[in-house]
């Protein structure tokens, strides 16, 4: 996780660890792998005990 100075935003490069905690998930990956990404991350908010 890398701390930046706009808090409490952070960045990470795992997707599970931007998933699990995250109220709000931004894509920065081309169009062309939108889909897979979020079919990923809908995995991942189905593991989570709180709703997104």
């Amino acid at each position: 996780m890398i701390d930046t100075p706009i808090c409490p935003l952070k960045v990470v490069t795992n997707l599970q660890e931007a998933v699990w905690d995250a109220d709000i998930v931004v894509n920065g990956l081309p169009s062309t792998e939108t889909r897979e990404i979020f079919e990923e991350i809908s995995k991942y908010w189905k593991e989570r005990i709180t709703v997104p």
